[in-house]
């Protein structure tokens, strides 16, 4: 029976190595010596490797490229059906939940700015501001981390922008619409005078009184009121009209319905 440490060797490698100049087909040698002490074969020569392990069989292979598609086929499905950070998926489409309020918003904001650059009363300029500082509100309630605030803080700036044109020019036209109201009040007292003046004297009083009036109507004082400036040349014309008729009156021809416009007694 062999020693523990020996190693038997018949000069033939089981390892399938080559050894050049080493080993020959001898008998059996039991060695205790790293190399056999007849065919200088090494040790290891005699080590039979482990056998490969054996092929997997047809139906495993088919399991596990089976496995690999429907897994990365798993993945595709999900990131096909995902949406970059910021979109949220509507109806199947991957869109910006904040673009609704925006667009909602921007709509009508751009319809108070509308009003404004339109405006007839000072009423329509107070429902513009309204709407403007509506809209404004709804764009600050987008999140910074929306993908449309970019666009949201722009349009904030361009109403903020139009919101403080607004307030002055209500301002403006509040001031100016007191003068006309008493400006009205002169017109209505001149217009009085003129109708119920009989002789000389009271002709010259009235168009001395419209003479005066004509004095605060000065266009150029009212062009930065939309409102106004219409309003006052309406004015000056009627203050005209009324001057000429009275210098008709004062030289004796007392028929206005020659002057152009013609006054609505002519008409009848």
């Amino acid at each position: 029976m062999p020693s523990p440490d020996s190693w038997t060797c018949n000069g033939v490698p089981q390892n399938g190595k080559e050894y050049s100049g080493l080993g020959f087909p001898h008998d059996p040698h039991e060695n205790y010596s790293s190399d056999c002490e007849i065919c200088g074969l090494p040790k290891d020569s005699v080590i039979v490797p482990p056998p490969p392990p054996p092929p997997l069989p047809i139906t495993a292979l088919l399991v596990a490229l089976l496995a690999l598609i429907i897994g990365g086929g798993g993945l595709f499905f999900l990131f096909a059906n995902s949406c970059q950070q910021g979109l949220e998926k509507i109806e199947g489409v991957c869109i910006d939940p904040f673009l609704e309020p925006y667009e909602v918003a921007k709509s009508q904001g751009d319809q108070a700015i509308n009003l404004f650059n339109n405006y007839q009363s000072p009423e329509d300029l107070e429902e513009s501001n309204n709407s403007l500082e509506n809209a404004i509100k709804q764009l600050q309630e987008i999140p910074s981390t929306a993908l449309i605030h970019p666009q949201a803080l722009q349009t904030m700036e361009v109403y903020t922008s139009e919101k403080e044109k607004i307030a002055k020019l209500i301002d403006l036209e509040t001031i100016v619409l007191e003068k006309l109201t008493k400006i009205d009040k002169k017109i209505n007292e001149a217009k009085k005078l003129s109708d119920n003046a009989k002789n000389l004297s009271e002709y010259e009083q009235a168009k001395k009184k419209w003479q005066q009036l004509q004095n605060e109507l000065n266009p150029e004082d009212f062009k930065s009121s939309q409102l106004a400036f219409k309003k006052i040349q309406e004015y000056r014309d009627q203050s005209d009209w009324e001057i000429q008729c009275l210098d008709k009156k004062i030289s004796g021809d007392g028929d206005c319905c020659t002057l152009t416009p013609q006054p609505s007694y002519c008409l009848f």
